[in-house]
Formats: C-alpha cells, structure tokens, sequence
C-alpha cells in the first residue's frame, strides 16, 4: 500500500474538485473522488475482497452496483475471458463506468444503467457523487433523482458463477425477489450495510441462504471506514456498520 499512500494524502484534501485517471494495477482508472478510488483500489485490488475461484476459466458473474468499474476490472484481471454484466444506477457515475470500461479495452462485458430491485421500473435514488449512491434514503442531503430499475431474477435465468452485491442497503428485497431463483447461482459476495433508518435484516438474509443451500463466511474488511467493527465494539441507535459476506453451496466439486 506504500506506492498508494500519495493518492491517501491528495485524496484527504482533494474531494470532487475534478475527475482523475489514475494507474491502478495495470489499468488506467477516471474517478470522481480520490478517496473512494483509494479505498476501492485497497479493498478490491491490494485486499482482493472480491477474490473467488471458480471452476471455469470463462466464469459467468453479475456485478451489482459497479459504481466507476474497479470490481469488474478486478475480475477481468483475475479471469481475463469472464463474462460479465455490471449494474450502476446512477448516469453520471455510469458514464464513467463506461469510459473506464472502453479505455481499458475489456471485452465481454455488458453495462447496464440500472439500479437492481425488486420491480422494473423506476425509483427515487439518493445521489451522492460517488460510491455511496442508495436506493433506500440513507443520505437525506443528498440530491434525490430518479434512475431506472430492474429485477436482478431476469439475469439469473442461466448459471451465474458469481453474484456480487454492493447496493448500499437494498440487499435484503433483493435477496427477497431473487429467491426463487437463487439455485442458479454458485457463489455470492455481498456487502451487508446496516444504516440508522433500516431495521437490521442481515439474521433474515442469512436464514434464506441458509434454507437455500449456500454455507457462508462473514467479515468486517476494512476498519478505516468501518470503525464500528474495531474493539472495543460498540452499539447504539446511531451505529452504522458494514460487513462483507462470502456464501457457495458446497458440494464434491469445490
């Protein structure tokens, strides 16, 4: 992380003022905001969050909430011939998404300008400028606006290999509408937020994994962000917190 820390002390002081395009690993990445490129890059590149092995070389994998790209260059990295479709609902951000995408001439991936839930339609969308986007109000200063949406089961017709979730809150009706189709997926790697205005739903996320056939593994992943997971630990009405949750049906062949 030592080559990164420069970007940790620009991005500290330096928020929003401009799009940047930055050397990531072997990528050239635009970012709206230094401070979440950083952390994205620590997590997902240097810490490998997103990690997963798959027992093809052509994986399929739905990345939900790709935000400027960095998961889906992380797994064009790791499995160069993946197949990947990416979601991000908001159409400033998706247009950076593209450009990142294009600039780093990546094949075989489908972008999708949609937020994933539980209708086809449109929602109301809190717009922050960055990785922190949400469908679910957890931002009352942000700009509201609204974005397309669709319901993730129309992707899960066919075999996934992997389903990663990052959507800032809306992960519980999601896992609600995709349940009847859930058999179709190998691995999911979500993040599980827990906001003040949510009542906690991660017990009856893992219940349905659970009766679904899916073994699972839970982790906080990062403390510079997620303090409220650092000992000594405390709770309150005003806790917000965040956890990484790694879940495959497991069987003879993995």
């Amino acid at each position: 992380m030592l080559r990164y820390t420069p970007l940790r002390i620009l991005a500290s002081v330096s928020r929003y003022k401009k799009n940047y395009v930055c050397k990531i690993d072997k990528y050239k990445v635009e970012a709206p905001d230094l401070l979440s490129l950083y952390i994205e890059n620590k997590d997902i590149f240097v810490n490998q969050i997103y990690g997963f092995t798959s027992t093809t070389e052509k994986p399929r994998i739905l990345d939900c909430g790709g935000y400027i790209g960095m998961s889906t260059l992380y797994f064009k990295k790791i499995y160069p011939k993946a197949r990947i479709t990416t979601f991000e609902p908001d159409p400033n951000i998706f247009q950076i998404l593209k450009r990142n995408v294009e600039r780093n001439n990546v094949t075989d991936v489908e972008l999708v300008n949609s937020a994933v839930s539980k209708i086809d339609g449109t929602l109301k969308f809190d717009e922050e400028g960055s990785d922190g986007g949400s469908l679910i109000g957890s931002h009352p200063n942000n700009k509201q606006i609204k974005v397309k949406s669709c319901r993730l089961s129309s992707y899960l017709k066919e075999p996934v290999d992997l389903l990663k979730m990052n959507i800032e809150g809306a992960e519980w009706e999601v896992f609600q509408e995709i349940e009847y189709v859930i058999h179709n997926v190998d691995q999911i790697i979500f993040e599980y937020h827990h906001f003040t205005n949510l009542k906690p739903q991660l017990h009856n996320i893992l219940t349905l994994l659970d009766r679904n056939g899916f073994s699972y593994i839970i982790n906080h992943f990062d403390y510079e962000t997620n303090g409220a997971v650092k000992p000594p630990l405390k709770i309150s009405k005003s806790t917000t917190y965040f956890l990484l949750v790694h879940a495959r049906k497991l069987n003879d062949k993995n």
